[in-house]
């Protein structure tokens, strides 16, 4: 079950990193905006991802 939570907060925050990006793009937000929702997101996804990964499997 939380193995399951934290992979799906995993996609969540690799969303999250495209978002922005795309955001910029079309001059919907700022850079400064950009670098800091990319920045939470990035520790977000290492933080799910490797918890993903080094748990076990049930």
């Amino acid at each position: 079950m939380i193995k399951q939570f934290i992979r799906i907060i995993s996609w969540i925050s690799l969303a999250i990193l495209i978002a922005p990006a795309l955001l910029f793009l079309f001059g919907k937000i700022e850079l400064d905006q950009v670098k800091i929702i990319m920045l939470i997101a990035t520790v977000a996804w290492f933080i799910t991802a490797t918890a993903w990964f080094t748990a076990k499997k049930a």
